[in-house]
């Protein structure tokens, strides 16, 4: 800790371009949140996505779980391009399973798990 000389002011103390630099990148840093720690609004349950799709009328579903995936695109640390690692009919089929296999969860379940195994890739 850096003391002030008797009679000195504290506007004289000036930290080093560096340390505040190093402040920056650790505040940024901290401000990556993990997918399940993040509030999530406007999702269907699987049997509503399953139901939807099999009438051809997902429009608003697909739309709503690809707004949910560019998100997460944007904030991952690891700067993977998720998106580009699947096609939409791909990622649509993926929830299809997805939902099959866990009729009482949901797309925003469904979507976050696809990034999780997207983000092992």
């Amino acid at each position: 800790m850096t003391t002030l000389a008797r009679g000195a002011s504290a506007q004289a103390f000036r930290p080093p371009a560096r340390w505040l630099a190093i402040l920056a990148m650790a505040l940024c840093c901290a401000a990556v949140i993990s997918v399940e720690a993040a509030t999530v609004r406007g999702f269907s349950s699987c049997s509503d996505w399953l139901e939807e799709r099999q009438k051809e009328d997902a429009d608003t579903e697909e739309s709503w779980v690809m707004g949910y995936l560019s998100g997460a695109n944007m904030w991952m640390s690891s700067r993977k391009d998720i998106l580009k690692m699947m096609e939409p009919k791909q990622i649509h089929a993926w929830i299809d399973g997805y939902c099959r296999s866990n009729l009482t969860g949901d797309t925003a379940d469904a979507a976050g798990a696809l990034v999780k195994e997207l983000q092992k890739r």
